[in-house]
């Protein structure tokens, strides 16, 4: 890869490397972190066959099977979508946000931070602190939906952080998830490998949480 900057272009900041390393940073993280995410989904649609099938059902009723599921059928998918957002809370898998560093001395939660404090969220342990999700150990996709099937937006939902900095690659993150997670459920169906039940359990793999190996089966249907 090749990047020609202008004289008046350069800076420490604003170089070639930095450039591309920034380039390289949102390819790899992008990737890593979507490929884990579908992961933890099919495990626990595996763990969870009732769900499995019922987001399978909504997604036969709009497209009959007979074409792929869009972007445009968003919307129209309320249940694959609260599964899909229980994935991304009760597999959290960053949960220690992106280290930041205070500009000046603040006081934060009653503690005093000089400034040059490293300061980090606690994203895991929020998208499962009781105080805001009911039985947050169990998988319930329908704690995001509203009687009329609408999704509920919930303050304490922080899978890509928060604030001015949170992911910027959110929106790609959002529709890679949703577009995966429909055309392979609308084309398998998920189940235990014999004689090895799914596992949901986890461990630290670099900055992310990814399951224990797992073996699972995709048959074609």
């Amino acid at each position: 890869m090749y990047i020609l900057l202008t004289k008046e272009e350069k800076s420490e900041s604003y170089s070639e490397v930095n450039i591309f390393r920034t380039i390289v940073d949102l390819f790899t993280a992008g990737s890593e972190t979507t490929a884990t995410s579908l992961l933890w989904g099919f495990l626990y649609l595996t763990k969870y066959p009732k769900i499995q099938h019922q987001c399978r059902e909504e997604i036969q009723k709009l497209t009959g099977f007979s074409r792929m599921v869009t972007m445009a059928d968003r919307d129209e998918l309320p249940f694959v979508n609260a599964t899909i957002l229980e994935v991304q809370r009760i597999a959290t898998i960053a949960a220690l946000g992106v280290p930041h560093i205070s500009e000046e001395d603040i006081t934060l939660g009653g503690f005093d931070l000089p400034k040059g404090t490293i300061v980090q969220f606690m994203i895991g342990a929020v998208q499962n602190d009781p105080r805001y999700w009911d039985n947050p150990e169990k998988f319930l996709p329908e704690r995001w939906l509203t009687k009329d099937n609408k999704i509920i937006k919930k303050d304490a939902f922080l899978p890509f952080s928060w604030g001015p900095r949170s992911c910027l690659g959110e929106p790609l993150a959002r529709m890679e998830m949703f577009l995966f997670f429909t055309n392979l459920l609308q084309r398998f169906e998920f189940t235990d490998a014999p004689d090895e039940p799914v596992s949901v359990s986890a461990k630290m793999n670099g900055i992310t949480y990814q399951p224990i190996k797992s073996l699972i089966c995709a048959k074609p249907l």
